[in-house]
């Protein structure tokens, strides 16, 4: 999720006065750091990426079957010209962008 959009690091929000949860948010990143330079974090904004409804994410892998055999995370391009509906799948969460893609919205599923 944070490579395709210009978010950062996800953390949470405390009320100062009641010290009470209020939610989540990721601090505004514009490119991730690597050797070669700056990298956009930006891909799910443009067109150029239009052709990709999502990204499916998992932390499964060949050699690691444990855990939950439903974890598979989705996060809808914005700038989709196919994109795939909200709900469409019960993917244990999904993101998608709200306000113009300012922010992102999670919607986990419950059991």
């Amino acid at each position: 999720m944070t490579a395709v959009y210009p978010f950062g690091e996800e953390f949470a929000a405390l009320d100062p006065e009641t010290a009470e949860f209020i939610g989540f948010g990721h601090r505004y990143s514009e490119a991730i750091q690597s050797a070669v330079g700056p990298e956009p974090r930006t891909a799910f904004q443009h067109d150029e990426f239009a052709g990709i409804a999502g990204l499916i994410w998992s932390l499964r892998s060949i050699g690691n079957f444990l855990g939950q055999s439903d974890d598979f995370v989705y996060v809808h391009n914005q700038k989709a010209e196919r994109p795939i509906p909200t709900g469409w799948i019960a993917w244990m969460a999904e993101y998608f962008a709200i306000e113009g893609g300012k922010k992102l919205k999670r919607k986990i599923r419950r059991a």
